[in-house]
This record gives C-alpha cells, sequence and structure tokens, in this order.
C-alpha cells in the first residue's frame, strides 16, 4: 500500500506549494485593496474586486483541474504509481497552467464552461465575504488601538502593521493560506472525483493523510482506510473533513489490491467517533462531488450580513455572460418534470390547474434573472427565475425555478408586482430579456 499512497502524496505536496503561491500572489493584490479602502476612504472600484475575486476563481479551476489531471493520467498507466508534472518541470505562470491542464483533461468545452460558472459564482461569494471579513477585524484592531492613544494619522501611515497582524500580507499570508488550503483542497479532491467516479477500473478508494506534527486525529485515524468507491462512508469521510485538511484518497484497481495483499477496512462511523477528538475535528462531510455545488450557510449568512449579494449576482451574471446565454437557450427547451411539479403542488395545491401555464412560461418567458436560493440544509445556491407575464403592466405572471447552472425546473409559482420587485431588491440580475 505505501507504494500507492507515496505516489499520491508527491502530487498532493505539489498541490500544497500551488497553494502557497496563491496565497502570496493575492496577499499583494488584497494588500492594495484593503490599504485603498482605508486611505481612499472609498469603496473598492471593480477592477480591484475583480481582482482579488479572479485569483480565486483561477485556484478552485487550477485545483480542479490538476485533480483530475492526476488521475486521469494515472489511469493511462498499467500499475499507476509514477507521475511527472510538466506544469512544475517548466514553472509556467497560473493562467498558462490552467490552459495546459484543460488541454491534457478529457473535458469538453461545454463541461468546463458549466463548471467554471459555478466556480466563479462560488469564488467571488467567497472573495467578497473574506475581504469583508478581514476588513471588519482590521477596523477592531485600529478603533482598539485609537483607544490606546494612537493617532489615526499614525495608524493609517502603520497600516501594513495592521494588516500583517491580520495575516493577509506577502510577508505573513496565514490568514489566506487557510481559506485557499479550505477552497483548493476542496476543489483538488472534487476534480480527482471526477475521474474517478466515471473510470470502471478504479474501484477501490485509500484514506491517504500527510503524517506529521500537524496532522489532526481524524486524519490519523482515517489514514489507510481502503473501502470500495461506492461504500457509502465516503459520503461522510471523503476528503475534505477540516479546516486545514491535506487529505485525499488514492485510487486503486482491484488487480493493485490482489498483488499487494490489501483487503477493504472494516471501520465505521462509530468506530472513528469513539476518539471524541477525532468527533469533534470532523467540520466537513460534503462528498467532493457535491462541495463545489453550494454555498455553505455561514457563508451566505456573511453575504447577507455585508450586503453583499447584488455584488456577487452581478459579477456572475456578468463574467458568465456567454454560459448564461446557452443556458437559457437549453432551458426554454426544457420540460417540467413530475419532481418540479409535485413539489409546487405540495406547497400551494392550486397550481395543479397552472402546470400548462408554466410549462408556457419556461418555453416563451418574457425576462429571466439570476438569483440566491436556500435549500433545505440550509445551504445555498444561484438560481435562474423565467418569468412570463400576463400582461404588459407586470402586475402577475407566472414564474419556474431552475437551479443556475445545470438541471431543469424544480418549482413553479405565481408572481406579483410585488413579488417581482422583492426579486429585484435582494440583488437579482436580470439575464435575459425577450427582443421586443
Amino acid at each position: 500500500m505505501d507504494d500507492l499512497l507515496l505516489a499520491d502524496a508527491v502530487l498532493l505536496q505539489q498541490m500544497i506549494d500551488l497553494e502557497g503561491q496563491y496565497a502570496r500572489h493575492s496577499a499583494r493584490i488584497l494588500q492594495d485593496e484593503i490599504t485603498a479602502r482605508f486611505t481612499k476612504r472609498a469603496p473598492l472600484g471593480q477592477t480591484h474586486a475583480k481582482g482579488f475575486a479572479q485569483m480565486y476563481a483561477s485556484a478552485m479551476a487550477l485545483a480542479w483541474l490538476y485533480g483530475n489531471y492526476h488521475i486521469y493520467k494515472q489511469s493511462k498507466s498499467p500499475d499507476p504509481i509514477e507521475l511527472s508534472n510538466s506544469i512544475y518541470e517548466y514553472e509556467v505562470p497560473f493562467v498558462e497552467a490552467e490552459d495546459y491542464l484543460r488541454a491534457q483533461v478529457p473535458i469538453s468545452k461545454g463541461e468546463y464552461t458549466e463548471l467554471e460558472a459555478n466556480l466563479k459564482f462560488r469564488a467571488f461569494t467567497i472573495a467578497k465575504v473574506s475581504q469583508e471579513a478581514v476588513i471588519v477585524k482590521i477596523k477592531d484592531m485600529y478603533q482598539a488601538q485609537l483607544k490606546e492613544g494612537h493617532s489615526p494619522e499614525y495608524l493609517l501611515q502603520n497600516l501594513n502593521q495592521l494588516l500583517d497582524a491580520a495575516g493577509v500580507t506577502e510577508a505573513n499570508p496565514g490568514w489566506l493560506h487557510t481559506h485557499y488550503r479550505n477552497n483548493m483542497m476542496a476543489a483538488y479532491n472534487a476534480g480527482r472525483w471526477a475521474q474517478i467516479e466515471q473510470n470502471e477500473y478504479i474501484e477501490f478508494l485509500i484514506y491517504n493523510a500527510i503524517l506529521d506534527g500537524h496532522t489532526t486525529e481524524l486524519c490519523k485515524k482515517l489514514h489507510g482506510t481502503v473501502k470500495p468507491k461506492r461504500d457509502k462512508f465516503w459520503n461522510t469521510f471523503h476528503p475534505t473533513n477540516h479546516h486545514g485538511c491535506r487529505s485525499i484518497v488514492t485510487a486503486a484497481t482491484r488487480e493493485q489490491l490482489k498483488q499487494r495483499k490489501i483487503t477493504p477496512s472494516g471501520i465505521k462511523t462509530a468506530d472513528i467517533y469513539q476518539n471524541q477528538t477525532a468527533k469533534r475535528e470532523h467540520q466537513f462531510k460534503a462528498h467532493p462531488g457535491a462541495a463545489l455545488k453550494t454555498i455553505p450557510n455561514s457563508l451566505a449568512m456573511r453575504s447577507i450580513q455585508y450586503e453583499l449579494g447584488p455584488a456577487i449576482l452581478k459579477y456572475s451574471a456578468s463574467s458568465s455572460r456567454g454560459f448564461f446565454s446557452t443556458r437559457m437557450q437549453d432551458l426554454t427547451k426544457s420540460k417540467l418534470s413530475k419532481a418540479a411539479i409535485n413539489h409546487a403542488i405540495e406547497r400551494r395545491s392550486w397550481l395543479a390547474d397552472l402546470v400548462d401555464k408554466a410549462q408556457a412560461a419556461i418555453n416563451e418567458p418574457d425576462e429571466a434573472w439570476l438569483a440566491f436560493s436556500p435549500r433545505k440544509n440550509g445551504e445555498f445556491d444561484a438560481s435562474i427565475v423565467v418569468i412570463q407575464w400576463q400582461e404588459k403592466a407586470k402586475q402577475a405572471g407566472m414564474a419556474v425555478g431552475f437551479r443556475a447552472f445545470a438541471g431543469g425546473a424544480h418549482t413553479f409559482y405565481t408572481i406579483t408586482k410585488d413579488k417581482y420587485e422583492a426579486l429585484k431588491q435582494h440583488g437579482a440580475q436580470q439575464i435575459y430579456i425577450k427582443d421586443k
């Protein structure tokens, strides 16, 4: 088993090195943006905001592609143990690295455009919320030092000291390292899973943790666990599992296990949770296939607290304009599913008489909006709301909701002028309007 785990450990270290590069580069951008915010006493310009968000989006995309690439290349060898990495051999820049990986992995343009749009939405949300959170932190430090007798002029002249203490400078990017570790590892593991899931020869997964002084009790307990890739165990314990988690799962074929005389592990959730420290450390429980598709409740709540919803949706609509144009073309050809009809009727039984009107709204919408949408589990994602009005005054109409990046309609409802105005007030962005 050790040879399989060691080969992946080498690749994982390269991933960790990438995290460090992104964190240091982002620190320069964020430091400039926060300094401008404090010294100019004005909101950041759109160029600054995009710079930090685009760096996050680039990091997520590259990490996903990197994970996908690693598994894909390994699967091309009868016994995948060694893998050279052209990116590191030539030290290509971030943009070129992303282009290189896109050319290496078998993913269609349409699939990647969808992934990229989703990543941009999630990355910009993280970037904006993170930026505001650190600004609030620095403001608190600023106020505390004012109370200690320092003048505003002195503090502004020495703003870098506050930024350094907050962990957002190139010399001390510790705060950014945590954010990049969590999100890039989630994207990296999701990219690996995308290849693992579709590869019929990969039948088993082995939990692979970096064992050093920073390893949590949870990852120590899980290290070396062998289970079939479809085992429900991985729905709970597939990394990442906590803040700063550096673990992955190593893919293995049945033949590889047989050659090494490895048998599946019998360990269960209860066995792991007997260790109370490990149980407390288990913070993230989302499968990698779903980890990048939603916004955690805590992040969504802070975006509301900081009133960032409109900016996030505006950026997503603008930066993924081509994707949403294609998405709208596809949506207008779709049909209401039984699940969507049942979802709507369970809430309002009288909607059973309006199914045909809902279908008409899908086929011939007057307009469509990108909005935030809560899920039952408390997480959020983006949705597309298509609307067909009954008359030009827009007093009443039919609305149908879709997940923004993939899938068919999930519900429909009647919409009034008041509901329409509320939709816009909450920051929804128009992505389609019918030609007059």
